[in-house]
Parts: structure tokens; C-alpha cells; sequence
């Protein structure tokens, strides 16, 4: 989801919904500036938490290189890290 278009986020501001919003800083698809832009759109909501992770890729998987896509045909894992960062959240929402 872009940030800048108005609709979706006019939608994510107005809804009072817990959200955890993870990002792979190696994710060539939705980029770390757009990351940001959000980050700064919901930035006086206090049920929304950020979280970005340095190689992670768009696929939620770690990867050493430069992410281009190509790796998406490689078997990798969600990274630990992140499952356990999404169980910590959702403790936290009970």
C-alpha cells in the first residue's frame, strides 16, 4: 500500500485497530522510504507499532545479497526473529 494515496490512507488513520507493520529493509517492492511515509502518517497513533528488519526481503525472509526478486524461487524461513516479534504483539493485545 502506498502512503500517498489518499483513500488508503485516510482509511488506516480512521480505523482504531491495533496494527503491527514489519518491513524488510531488503525489499525492493515496498522500499524503506515508503516504510517511512508511513511511519510518519500514523505517527500520533498509539496502537500502531513499526518494526523493519535489515535483511529481510519482501517475502519476510532473510537474504545476505542484495534482494532483486531472483531469490524468490530459493526455499528459505520466516526469520525467527520476526515470529517472535509478531507473538510478543499479539500477547500484548490481550
Amino acid at each position: 500500500m502506498n502512503p500517498t494515496h489518499s483513500n488508503t490512507r485516510l482509511v488506516l488513520i480512521l480505523q482504531h485497530t491495533p496494527r503491527l507493520i514489519l518491513q524488510g529493509e531488503n525489499d525492493w517492492q515496498v522500499t524503506m522510504q515508503q516504510f517511512n511515509q508511513w511511519k510518519s502518517a500514523l505517527k500520533d497513533r498509539r496502537d500502531v507499532e513499526f518494526k523493519s528488519y535489515p535483511k529481510m526481503t519482501h517475502l519476510l525472509t532473510d537474504y545476505d545479497r542484495l534482494s532483486i526478486g531472483a531469490e524468490y524461487n530459493q526455499p528459505s524461513n520466516v526469520s525467527s526473529e520476526l515470529i517472535s516479534d509478531m507473538a510478543t504483539w499479539i500477547q500484548k493485545q490481550h
